[in-house]
Protein backbone atom coordinates (compact mmCIF):
# COMPACT_ATOMS: atom_id res chain seq x y z
CA UNK A 1 0.00 0.00 0.00
CA UNK A 2 1.50 3.34 -0.89
CA UNK A 3 0.20 6.28 1.21
CA UNK A 4 -0.62 9.76 -0.27
CA UNK A 5 2.34 12.52 0.36
CA UNK A 6 -0.62 14.13 2.33
CA UNK A 7 -1.35 11.18 4.55
CA UNK A 8 2.62 10.93 5.54
CA UNK A 9 2.53 14.93 6.90
CA UNK A 10 -0.73 14.18 8.70
CA UNK A 11 1.05 11.20 10.06
CA UNK A 12 4.32 12.90 10.56
CA UNK A 13 2.62 15.73 12.05
CA UNK A 14 0.79 13.39 14.66
CA UNK A 15 3.72 12.04 15.80
CA UNK A 16 5.28 14.97 16.19
CA UNK A 17 2.49 16.47 18.47
CA UNK A 18 2.78 12.72 20.07
CA UNK A 19 6.15 13.26 21.19
CA UNK A 20 6.21 16.81 22.63
CA UNK A 21 3.06 15.83 24.47
CA UNK A 22 5.43 12.77 26.18
CA UNK A 23 8.47 15.70 26.38
CA UNK A 24 5.91 17.97 27.80
CA UNK A 25 4.77 15.41 30.32
CA UNK A 26 8.08 13.71 31.16
CA UNK A 27 9.20 17.16 31.98
CA UNK A 28 6.42 17.89 34.71
CA UNK A 29 6.79 14.58 36.45
CA UNK A 30 10.94 14.92 36.15
CA UNK A 31 9.35 18.69 37.84
CA UNK A 32 7.16 17.23 40.55
CA UNK A 33 9.84 14.42 42.01
CA UNK A 34 12.23 17.19 42.27
CA UNK A 35 9.78 19.84 43.76
CA UNK A 36 8.65 16.70 45.86
CA UNK A 37 12.21 15.94 46.71
CA UNK A 38 13.03 19.20 47.65
CA UNK A 39 9.91 19.57 49.49
CA UNK A 40 9.26 23.14 47.87
CA UNK A 41 6.99 24.87 45.39
CA UNK A 42 7.14 24.60 41.27
CA UNK A 43 10.56 27.42 40.74
CA UNK A 44 10.19 27.08 36.96
CA UNK A 45 13.97 25.70 36.38
CA UNK A 46 15.26 26.72 39.35
CA UNK A 47 16.36 23.48 41.37
CA UNK A 48 17.39 24.47 45.15
CA UNK A 49 15.53 28.39 44.69
CA UNK A 50 11.69 28.22 44.95
CA UNK A 51 9.24 30.84 43.70
CA UNK A 52 9.21 32.56 47.25
CA UNK A 53 13.01 32.30 47.81
CA UNK A 54 13.52 33.69 44.24
CA UNK A 55 11.65 36.82 45.45
CA UNK A 56 12.73 37.32 48.49
CA UNK A 57 17.02 36.99 47.66
CA UNK A 58 16.90 40.38 46.04
CA UNK A 59 15.29 42.07 48.99
CA UNK A 60 17.85 40.63 51.38
CA UNK A 61 20.38 43.10 53.50
CA UNK A 62 22.61 42.30 55.49
CA UNK A 63 22.74 43.40 59.29
CA UNK A 64 25.66 42.34 61.85
CA UNK A 65 28.06 43.83 64.32
CA UNK A 66 31.78 42.84 65.46
CA UNK A 67 32.11 44.24 69.19
CA UNK A 68 35.60 42.73 69.18
CA UNK A 69 38.42 45.38 69.87
CA UNK A 70 41.13 43.71 68.26
CA UNK A 71 38.90 43.78 65.08
CA UNK A 72 37.86 47.38 65.54
CA UNK A 73 41.12 48.76 66.38
CA UNK A 74 43.53 46.48 64.20
CA UNK A 75 42.16 44.03 61.81
CA UNK A 76 39.47 46.45 60.36
CA UNK A 77 41.41 49.30 59.62
CA UNK A 78 44.28 46.82 58.31
CA UNK A 79 41.95 45.64 55.99
CA UNK A 80 40.55 49.06 54.70
CA UNK A 81 43.89 50.09 54.27
CA UNK A 82 44.66 46.96 52.05
CA UNK A 83 41.73 47.77 50.21
CA UNK A 84 41.68 51.25 50.01
CA UNK A 85 45.45 51.33 48.35
CA UNK A 86 46.47 47.51 47.40
CA UNK A 87 43.44 45.86 45.82
CA UNK A 88 41.90 47.17 42.36
CA UNK A 89 38.36 47.64 41.94
CA UNK A 90 38.58 45.39 39.25
CA UNK A 91 39.18 42.22 41.88
CA UNK A 92 35.52 40.37 43.00
CA UNK A 93 35.03 40.05 46.68
CA UNK A 94 34.63 36.43 46.37
CA UNK A 95 37.79 36.30 44.27
CA UNK A 96 39.25 37.96 47.39
CA UNK A 97 37.38 35.21 49.57
CA UNK A 98 38.02 32.22 47.71
CA UNK A 99 42.03 32.90 47.42
CA UNK A 100 42.27 33.06 51.83
CA UNK A 101 40.67 29.65 51.30
CA UNK A 102 43.24 28.33 49.20
CA UNK A 103 45.96 29.14 51.95
CA UNK A 104 43.89 27.19 54.41
CA UNK A 105 43.60 24.20 51.89
CA UNK A 106 47.39 24.40 51.08
CA UNK A 107 47.95 24.09 54.69
CA UNK A 108 45.73 21.51 55.68
CA UNK A 109 46.87 19.48 52.59
CA UNK A 110 50.74 19.84 53.69
CA UNK A 111 49.53 18.38 57.35
CA UNK A 112 47.56 15.38 56.57
CA UNK A 113 51.01 14.65 54.18
CA UNK A 114 53.58 15.20 57.13
CA UNK A 115 50.64 13.81 59.27
CA UNK A 116 48.45 11.05 57.96
CA UNK A 117 46.88 9.66 61.33
CA UNK A 118 47.36 12.41 63.41
CA UNK A 119 50.08 11.18 65.62
CA UNK A 120 53.13 12.94 66.48
CA UNK A 121 56.59 12.92 64.42
CA UNK A 122 60.09 11.98 65.86
CA UNK A 123 61.42 14.89 63.86
CA UNK A 124 59.16 17.76 63.72
CA UNK A 125 58.92 20.00 60.42
CA UNK A 126 58.81 23.23 61.84
CA UNK A 127 58.29 25.00 58.84
CA UNK A 128 54.64 23.57 58.39
CA UNK A 129 53.88 25.76 61.62
CA UNK A 130 54.98 28.56 60.24
CA UNK A 131 53.22 28.35 57.12
CA UNK A 132 50.12 27.79 58.95
CA UNK A 133 50.22 30.39 61.31
CA UNK A 134 50.59 32.68 57.96
CA UNK A 135 47.88 31.37 55.93
CA UNK A 136 45.50 31.51 58.79
CA UNK A 137 46.76 35.52 59.15
CA UNK A 138 46.16 35.64 55.25
CA UNK A 139 42.63 34.07 55.74
CA UNK A 140 41.80 36.04 58.38
CA UNK A 141 42.65 39.76 56.64
CA UNK A 142 41.15 38.05 53.46
CA UNK A 143 38.06 37.40 55.28
CA UNK A 144 38.05 41.26 56.40
CA UNK A 145 38.56 42.42 53.16
CA UNK A 146 36.37 41.25 50.86
CA UNK A 147 33.34 42.73 52.91
CA UNK A 148 34.77 46.17 52.20
CA UNK A 149 36.20 45.86 48.67
CA UNK A 150 31.69 44.93 47.97
CA UNK A 151 31.29 47.95 49.58
CA UNK A 152 33.99 50.09 47.24
CA UNK A 153 33.06 48.32 44.17
CA UNK A 154 28.94 48.63 44.94
CA UNK A 155 28.83 45.04 44.38
CA UNK A 156 27.80 43.48 47.69
CA UNK A 157 24.94 40.87 47.48
CA UNK A 158 23.73 38.13 49.09
CA UNK A 159 25.43 35.63 47.10
CA UNK A 160 28.57 36.95 48.90
CA UNK A 161 27.35 36.63 52.63
CA UNK A 162 26.54 33.16 51.28
CA UNK A 163 29.83 32.54 49.71
CA UNK A 164 31.53 33.95 52.49
CA UNK A 165 29.66 31.93 55.34
CA UNK A 166 30.67 28.77 53.21
CA UNK A 167 34.20 29.06 53.10
CA UNK A 168 34.46 29.88 57.01
CA UNK A 169 32.39 27.05 57.39
CA UNK A 170 34.71 24.82 55.09
CA UNK A 171 37.78 26.25 57.17
CA UNK A 172 36.48 25.32 60.35
CA UNK A 173 37.90 21.95 60.35
CA UNK A 174 40.90 23.48 58.91
CA UNK A 175 41.35 25.45 61.92
CA UNK A 176 40.65 22.33 64.54
CA UNK A 177 43.61 20.21 62.83
CA UNK A 178 45.78 22.74 63.13
CA UNK A 179 44.84 23.18 67.11
CA UNK A 180 45.42 19.36 67.30
CA UNK A 181 48.59 19.21 65.39
CA UNK A 182 50.02 22.00 66.50
CA UNK A 183 49.68 21.01 70.60
CA UNK A 184 50.60 17.64 70.03
CA UNK A 185 47.47 15.86 70.29
CA UNK A 186 46.37 12.30 69.17
CA UNK A 187 43.12 10.80 68.42
CA UNK A 188 44.06 7.94 70.61
CA UNK A 189 45.73 9.36 73.74
CA UNK A 190 43.74 12.70 73.98
CA UNK A 191 39.92 11.81 72.69
CA UNK A 192 38.07 14.05 74.46
CA UNK A 193 40.82 17.14 73.84
CA UNK A 194 40.66 16.41 70.28
CA UNK A 195 36.24 15.73 70.21
CA UNK A 196 36.43 19.62 72.16
CA UNK A 197 38.81 20.98 69.41
CA UNK A 198 36.77 19.57 66.34
CA UNK A 199 32.72 19.62 67.69
CA UNK A 200 33.00 22.83 69.84
CA UNK A 201 33.96 25.13 66.35
CA UNK A 202 31.00 23.38 64.48
CA UNK A 203 29.09 24.39 67.71
CA UNK A 204 29.51 27.77 68.19
CA UNK A 205 29.34 28.25 64.35
CA UNK A 206 26.09 26.32 64.19
CA UNK A 207 25.10 28.15 67.08
CA UNK A 208 26.10 32.02 65.40
CA UNK A 209 24.10 30.74 62.06
CA UNK A 210 21.14 29.79 64.35
CA UNK A 211 21.02 33.15 66.17
CA UNK A 212 21.28 35.41 62.86
CA UNK A 213 18.33 32.60 61.26
CA UNK A 214 15.72 33.86 64.33
CA UNK A 215 17.36 37.65 65.14
CA UNK A 216 18.02 38.39 61.31
CA UNK A 217 21.42 39.79 62.85
CA UNK A 218 25.17 38.74 63.25
CA UNK A 219 26.72 39.93 66.32
CA UNK A 220 30.16 38.89 67.42
CA UNK A 221 30.77 39.46 71.28
CA UNK A 222 33.80 41.26 72.22
CA UNK A 223 36.11 37.88 72.50
CA UNK A 224 34.93 35.66 69.04
CA UNK A 225 36.29 32.75 67.18
CA UNK A 226 37.08 34.61 63.72
CA UNK A 227 39.08 37.32 65.37
CA UNK A 228 40.24 36.10 68.39
CA UNK A 229 39.56 32.59 67.78
CA UNK A 230 41.91 32.91 64.13
CA UNK A 231 44.68 34.97 66.11
CA UNK A 232 45.06 32.61 68.97
CA UNK A 233 45.48 29.60 66.52
CA UNK A 234 47.92 31.48 64.15
CA UNK A 235 49.99 32.61 67.66
CA UNK A 236 49.49 29.12 68.71
CA UNK A 237 51.25 27.56 65.74
CA UNK A 238 54.09 30.27 65.62
CA UNK A 239 55.07 28.86 69.68
CA UNK A 240 54.83 25.30 68.20
CA UNK A 241 57.22 26.32 65.21
CA UNK A 242 59.62 28.08 67.59
CA UNK A 243 59.08 25.33 70.70
CA UNK A 244 57.99 22.16 69.03
CA UNK A 245 55.11 20.61 70.30
CA UNK A 246 56.87 19.60 73.09
CA UNK A 247 56.14 23.05 74.98
CA UNK A 248 52.28 22.11 75.47
CA UNK A 249 52.91 19.03 76.64
CA UNK A 250 54.56 20.25 79.41
CA UNK A 251 52.92 21.31 82.35
CA UNK A 252 55.30 24.54 82.72
CA UNK A 253 52.45 27.24 82.76
CA UNK A 254 50.57 25.53 85.22
CA UNK A 255 53.45 24.68 87.66
CA UNK A 256 54.85 28.05 87.24
CA UNK A 257 51.37 30.43 87.79
CA UNK A 258 48.98 28.02 89.02
CA UNK A 259 49.89 25.32 91.27
CA UNK A 260 49.80 28.12 94.11
CA UNK A 261 46.07 28.39 93.91
CA UNK A 262 44.96 25.18 93.17
CA UNK A 263 44.09 22.00 95.77
CA UNK A 264 46.81 19.31 95.99
CA UNK A 265 44.51 16.62 94.81
CA UNK A 266 44.28 18.50 91.43
CA UNK A 267 47.29 16.96 88.49
CA UNK A 268 49.48 19.24 86.76
CA UNK A 269 47.87 20.13 83.89
CA UNK A 270 49.60 20.34 80.23
CA UNK A 271 50.21 23.44 78.32
CA UNK A 272 48.17 21.72 75.78
CA UNK A 273 44.90 21.04 78.16
CA UNK A 274 44.86 24.83 79.05
CA UNK A 275 44.76 25.81 75.66
CA UNK A 276 42.14 23.68 75.15
CA UNK A 277 40.00 24.39 78.67
CA UNK A 278 40.34 28.11 77.94
CA UNK A 279 38.56 27.19 74.24
CA UNK A 280 35.73 25.58 75.59
CA UNK A 281 34.88 27.84 78.11
CA UNK A 282 34.40 30.38 75.34
CA UNK A 283 32.72 28.49 73.39
CA UNK A 284 30.18 26.62 76.05
CA UNK A 285 29.99 30.59 77.29
CA UNK A 286 28.70 31.93 73.85
CA UNK A 287 27.11 29.11 72.89
CA UNK A 288 24.86 29.32 75.85
CA UNK A 289 24.56 33.37 75.63
CA UNK A 290 23.43 32.72 72.23
CA UNK A 291 20.74 30.24 72.46
CA UNK A 292 19.36 31.68 76.20
CA UNK A 293 19.01 35.28 74.22
CA UNK A 294 17.06 33.58 71.18
CA UNK A 295 14.75 30.76 73.27
CA UNK A 296 14.07 34.00 75.53
CA UNK A 297 12.40 36.09 72.17
CA UNK A 298 11.48 33.31 70.02
CA UNK A 299 10.75 30.79 72.62
CA UNK A 300 11.65 26.98 73.25
CA UNK A 301 10.37 25.84 69.81
CA UNK A 302 13.40 27.42 68.23
CA UNK A 303 15.88 24.70 69.65
CA UNK A 304 14.35 22.40 67.44
CA UNK A 305 16.54 23.25 64.48
CA UNK A 306 19.85 22.69 66.56
CA UNK A 307 18.54 19.14 66.40
CA UNK A 308 21.25 18.42 63.15
CA UNK A 309 24.12 20.03 65.50
CA UNK A 310 23.52 18.02 68.61
CA UNK A 311 22.31 14.51 66.79
CA UNK A 312 25.74 14.97 64.84
CA UNK A 313 27.62 15.50 67.92
CA UNK A 314 25.92 12.55 69.75
CA UNK A 315 26.31 10.24 67.01
CA UNK A 316 30.14 11.06 66.79
CA UNK A 317 30.63 10.75 70.63
CA UNK A 318 28.74 7.28 70.52
CA UNK A 319 30.01 5.33 67.44
CA UNK A 320 33.00 3.21 67.54
CA UNK A 321 36.06 4.96 68.71
CA UNK A 322 38.43 2.55 66.42
CA UNK A 323 36.60 3.29 63.48
CA UNK A 324 38.08 7.06 63.79
CA UNK A 325 41.27 6.12 64.96
CA UNK A 326 41.38 3.69 61.61
CA UNK A 327 40.48 6.30 59.51
CA UNK A 328 41.24 9.34 60.76
CA UNK A 329 41.40 11.83 57.68
CA UNK A 330 38.09 10.35 56.41
CA UNK A 331 36.36 10.73 59.77
CA UNK A 332 36.69 14.26 60.10
CA UNK A 333 36.53 14.75 56.06
CA UNK A 334 32.89 12.94 56.66
CA UNK A 335 31.84 15.04 59.82
CA UNK A 336 33.49 18.55 57.85
CA UNK A 337 30.70 17.84 54.80
CA UNK A 338 27.96 17.24 57.17
CA UNK A 339 28.30 19.74 59.20
CA UNK A 340 29.00 22.61 56.39
CA UNK A 341 25.77 20.92 54.73
CA UNK A 342 23.51 21.58 57.29
CA UNK A 343 24.76 25.04 58.29
CA UNK A 344 24.80 26.57 54.60
CA UNK A 345 20.95 25.33 53.75
CA UNK A 346 20.44 27.21 56.95
CA UNK A 347 22.08 30.35 55.83
CA UNK A 348 20.52 30.11 52.31
CA UNK A 349 17.30 29.29 54.19
CA UNK A 350 17.72 32.65 56.15
CA UNK A 351 18.60 34.91 53.18
CA UNK A 352 15.73 33.60 50.93
CA UNK A 353 13.56 33.60 53.80
CA UNK A 354 12.26 30.16 54.18
CA UNK A 355 12.23 27.68 56.67
CA UNK A 356 14.77 25.31 57.70
CA UNK A 357 13.43 21.83 57.54
CA UNK A 358 15.27 19.50 59.90
CA UNK A 359 13.95 16.47 58.86
CA UNK A 360 15.40 17.42 55.24
CA UNK A 361 18.72 16.90 56.27
CA UNK A 362 18.91 13.46 54.76
CA UNK A 363 22.85 13.70 54.72
CA UNK A 364 22.75 12.78 57.85
CA UNK A 365 20.89 9.22 58.06
CA UNK A 366 23.50 7.12 57.04
CA UNK A 367 25.82 8.34 60.34
CA UNK A 368 22.49 7.52 62.42
CA UNK A 369 22.19 4.07 60.28
CA UNK A 370 25.59 2.86 61.01
CA UNK A 371 24.55 3.20 65.11
CA UNK A 372 22.68 0.37 64.53
CA UNK A 373 25.25 -1.45 63.19
CA UNK A 374 26.49 -3.80 66.57
CA UNK A 375 30.10 -3.12 67.34
CA UNK A 376 31.22 -6.22 66.87
CA UNK A 377 30.31 -5.89 63.05
CA UNK A 378 32.58 -2.91 62.65
CA UNK A 379 35.75 -3.08 61.45
CA UNK A 380 38.03 -2.66 58.53
CA UNK A 381 35.64 -4.48 56.51
CA UNK A 382 32.92 -1.37 56.97
CA UNK A 383 35.64 1.03 56.51
CA UNK A 384 34.72 0.81 52.77
CA UNK A 385 31.21 2.05 53.64
CA UNK A 386 32.43 5.17 55.67
CA UNK A 387 34.73 6.10 52.63
CA UNK A 388 32.20 5.63 49.69
CA UNK A 389 29.70 8.17 52.15
CA UNK A 390 32.02 10.89 52.84
CA UNK A 391 32.95 10.65 48.75
CA UNK A 392 29.43 10.82 47.76
CA UNK A 393 28.66 13.51 50.05
CA UNK A 394 31.41 15.82 49.24
CA UNK A 395 30.41 15.14 45.51
CA UNK A 396 27.09 16.22 46.16
CA UNK A 397 28.27 19.30 48.44
CA UNK A 398 30.09 20.41 45.34
CA UNK A 399 26.73 19.87 42.92
CA UNK A 400 24.83 21.39 45.56
CA UNK A 401 27.62 24.69 45.73
CA UNK A 402 27.65 25.26 41.84
CA UNK A 403 24.26 24.70 42.04
CA UNK A 404 22.98 27.73 44.25
CA UNK A 405 25.84 29.67 43.14
CA UNK A 406 24.93 29.94 39.62
CA UNK A 407 21.10 30.22 40.22
CA UNK A 408 21.76 33.38 42.45
CA UNK A 409 23.81 34.66 39.82
CA UNK A 410 20.98 34.34 37.27
CA UNK A 411 18.27 35.70 39.42
CA UNK A 412 20.39 38.90 40.39
CA UNK A 413 22.41 38.84 37.07
CA UNK A 414 25.77 39.15 38.71
CA UNK A 415 28.87 37.27 38.00
CA UNK A 416 30.47 35.27 41.20
CA UNK A 417 34.29 35.92 40.76
CA UNK A 418 33.47 38.92 38.23
CA UNK A 419 32.26 42.64 38.55
CA UNK A 420 29.97 43.07 35.81
CA UNK A 421 29.65 46.85 35.17
CA UNK A 422 26.57 48.63 34.99
CA UNK A 423 24.14 49.58 31.87
CA UNK A 424 25.79 52.88 31.79
CA UNK A 425 29.12 51.84 32.17
CA UNK A 426 28.52 49.22 29.33
CA UNK A 427 27.03 52.50 26.90
CA UNK A 428 30.00 54.18 27.66
CA UNK A 429 32.73 52.15 26.57
CA UNK A 430 31.07 50.84 23.87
Amino acid sequence: VIMCPANKEIKLERETMQAETLNVQTETLTGRFRNNLMGRESSDGYFFLSNSARSYIPKYQYDGEDLSLLYIYVLSPLAAFLVNNCTPSSVAPNTITLVGLMFMIASYAIMWYYYPSLQPLSEEPSWIFAFHGCAMLIYQTLDNMDGKQARKTGSSSPLGLLFDHGCDAVNTIIGSVGWIIGLGLTLQHDPWECAGLILGPFAMFYIATWEEFYTGKLVLPIINGPNEGVAGGAILSFITCAFGTSFWQSTSFFDNFLSPWMPEFISPLRNADLQVLVAMIGIVNESIDKSRKVTKKYGLRTLVTQLPLWGLIVVCVILDTDMWLRMPRTSLQLLSGLFVESVTQMMLDHISNQAYHVLRRWVLAPLFLMMLIPSSMIGPKTDGMLLIYCTTLWTFLIFKFYMVVHEICCLLDISCFEIKKGKDERKKMA
